[in-house]
């Protein structure tokens, strides 16, 4: 989410006024990319610096997730005790389209506690 809000935000206030002012005059959807800028502009280093600051942008973000997979893998190895709303947050899922004779808290419930078991199921 936020790699592509920043990366938006680059390319519509950098990128694209970088590429409406190439000398190459273009018409139309052209105008606004790369190929209205002429071969040996110095213009051509600006889409070169995005990608190097998208690519870091996004190698951080992975490395970010990478470290939070990897702290909550250790305690669930490790069998440190998770909160319950914790663990909740971590394990909820979404039901969408459901037969009408599971849409009752209490049916839905024991449904699940039928396909996983009682342990498995806080709600």
């Amino acid at each position: 989410k936020r790699i592509f809000f920043w990366s938006t935000i680059f390319g519509c206030s950098v990128l694209i006024p970088v590429y409406t002012s190439g000398l190459r005059n273009q018409s139309g959807f052209y105008r606004y990319t790369m190929r209205n800028l002429k071969k040996g502009q110095t213009r051509l280093w600006a889409p070169m610096i995005f990608v190097y600051i998208f690519s870091a942008l996004v190698l951080r973000s992975l490395d970010n997730e990478g470290r939070a997979y990897l702290k909550w893998r250790r305690e669930f190895l490790s069998g440190i005790a998770m909160e319950a709303h914790d663990y909740q947050s971590r394990c909820s899922v979404l039901l969408e389209r459901l037969p009408p004779y599971l849409r009752t808290e209490g049916t839905l419930k024991k449904y699940f506690e039928y396909l996983v078991g009682v342990e498995n199921v806080h709600s």
